[in-house]
């Protein structure tokens, strides 16, 4: 059976002064316990993370 666990991020354009959304999917064959996830981008002065969200049956803290 192949190994189906990994972290999948989707990908988006923006225009100049525009937004855009990017969807993180983490998939695991025997579920997760804790853990962190530190989303960034490799030139501030050309995107940021403004906001984060997720299921609320996650249950999680930030």
């Amino acid at each position: 059976m192949p190994d189906r666990r990994g972290l999948a991020i989707s990908s988006t354009s923006v225009s100049n002064g525009g937004t855009g959304t990017v969807n993180l999917m983490l998939t695991t064959t025997e579920g997760f316990s804790g853990g962190q996830l530190t989303v960034s981008v490799s030139n501030g002065s050309v995107a940021n993370v403004t906001t984060v969200s997720y299921a609320d049956s996650l249950g999680l803290t930030r």
